[in-house]
Order: C-alpha cells, then structure tokens, then sequence
C-alpha cells in the first residue's frame, strides 16, 4: 500500500488538489486557459490545456489533508485573495509572505511527487520535517510576479522542472527543481539547487540561488524573508506577459555557479 507523502500512514489516500481547492472556489465562475505540465531535463513534457484547474492527485492522507495541509491553505487565503481578486495595492508583511511561502512549499512537495519522468527531487524525510515544522525551506528561493493577462479568458500555468545543467564536473552535479503557477494575475515560483556526491551517495541543498538583479523589479523575491527588507510592496514595478509565462518557468534552464 502507498505512503503518504508527508507522514508514515498508509492510510487510504486522498485527492488533493494541485493548486489547493480554495482557490476554485475563490474563482468559481471564471473562465482561464491553462498550461498544465511536467518536463525533466532532455524528456518530452507531459502537458494538457483545460478551462478550470480541477485536477487531483492522491499522495496524501485523510488526517494530512484535512488536518495542517487545510490550516496551510487557510492562511494563504488571507493573504493571497485580495490579491488575486482586485489586484489591489499591498504591502505584504513578513507574516504574510511566510504564509504564502508556506503554501508554495506544499505544493512544490506535491507538483514533485506526482512526477512520472524521475525520482522525486525531495525525499521523504525532508517532506516529513515540513510537516511537522510546517516551515518552507530555508535553502528554497520564492519569487512573486504580475502577469499581464489578455482580455477575456485569462492564461495560467502549472509547471514543475529539473535539470542537470551541461558544463563542468561541478554543473554536472548540480540538481535543480523549478515549480511555477500561477493564480489569476498572480504568479508563484520556487527554485532550489543541491549538489549531488556520486561517491557517497547523498546529496545537501545549496545554501544560495539569485536571480540577475535586473528582473527584481518583475519578479519579486520573498523568501527567505532574508532577502526582504521590511516588506514586499505589490504590484511589482513591471509585469510578466502572459505569452512570457513558460520561458519564466524556464529560466533557470542555465546556471552560474559564484565562487
């Protein structure tokens, strides 16, 4: 029988909502266009359009589900919905931005563990851990940005990716996971690196991923809240175009590594 993701049952599994039911609800009525995929690196993506974002994935138990993954969402709702419905002027304060780190978090564990083209990036302990702790890895980086959306029916994605970047023996160790989507005008994105030890056989996450300096004005960094001065003040200074969206998902396509 198949474990839960996030904790040792191996209770009956429940569907649980890539992109969190509250935010159906939220948009209950609207029409959107959705990207939806998956792609490893040098493996041809899996990838379907539809309407509504109503899709499943059973990986986690009933007590999870209803439990601390619910309190998760429920604190990402306050902070996201007015957000997301009147695209209004905030500033988000570090609560705030620990809420929707928190929520992206979750759903970056989910995005990687319903992948089918390779191992799992995170592995169980590290999704146990959050859990418990129910803190977004500090190793991971979060970006915030706008889209500017068409008239009429809106375009959204939903997009996991890795890579191992070609280069030198130090890039061939490096493992990335990208996990980007987005909800009305909003979009979220996560990146972490690890380096792997093909001696030993473990891998640690790397302490440091930046974005050039000249796209902070797009795409808004927000965690970890050390990279935040007081706040992150929304909407950012230039938007992201809808037909920008996957080449977004995909910049971390080459890395830079400082010494």
């Amino acid at each position: 029988m198949r474990q839960c993701v996030f904790c040792p049952s191996t209770a009956s599994l429940t569907g649980e909502h890539l992109r969190s039911n509250w935010v159906n609800r939220l948009l209950e009525g609207r029409t959107h266009h959705y990207d939806i995929y998956q792609r490893s690196h040098g493996a041809k993506p899996t990838q379907w359009t539809d309407n509504r974002f109503d899709v499943k994935a059973r990986v986690v138990c009933g007590d999870c589900n209803s439990g601390w993954m619910s309190q998760i969402d429920n604190c990402a709702k306050h902070a996201l919905q007015n957000i997301i419905l009147h695209d209004c002027n905030v500033c988000i304060l570090p609560q705030g931005l620990t809420a929707i780190a928190t929520y992206v978090m979750k759903s970056a564990f989910i995005g990687d563990c319903i992948t089918r083209h390779r191992k799992s990036f995170f592995d169980q302990q590290t999704r146990q851990d959050f859990a418990r702790s129910r803190r977004p890895l500090e190793e991971a980086h979060m970006w915030l940005g706008r889209i500017q959306q068409p008239r009429g029916k809106k375009q959204g994605i939903y997009k996991t990716r890795y890579g191992q970047p070609h280069g030198s023996t130090h890039l061939r160790l490096l493992d990335t996971y990208v996990f980007t989507f987005s909800i009305e005008s909003v979009l979220l994105q996560l990146a972490i690196t690890r380096f792997n030890d093909p001696i030993r056989g473990d891998s640690a996450y790397s302490p440091e991923l930046k974005q050039e300096m000249r796209l902070d004005t797009m795409l808004l960094p927000f965690w970890p809240l050390r990279v935040v001065s007081r706040c992150v003040e929304w909407p950012s200074m230039q938007s992201i175009h809808y037909a920008q969206l996957e080449e977004v998902a995909d910049r971390f396509g080459q890395v830079t590594i400082s010494t």
